[in-house]
């Protein structure tokens, strides 16, 4: 499952990481879901699961 998000102008790294870190907590308890990635790049931040 892969989803993007636009980030807000000027979102650091670290505050993409804590901003999405309620909904990557739901997502990894998924039982089909190993783990959760964030992939921030200036367009778009990508989060992905496997």
């Amino acid at each position: 499952m892969i989803w993007l998000t636009e980030p807000f102008p000027g979102t650091s790294t670290e505050e993409s990481v804590r901003l999405t870190a309620d909904v990557r907590d739901f997502v990894r308890q998924q039982p089909e879901v190993n783990n959760t990635f964030l992939f921030p790049v200036p367009v778009y931040a990508a989060s992905a699961s496997i």
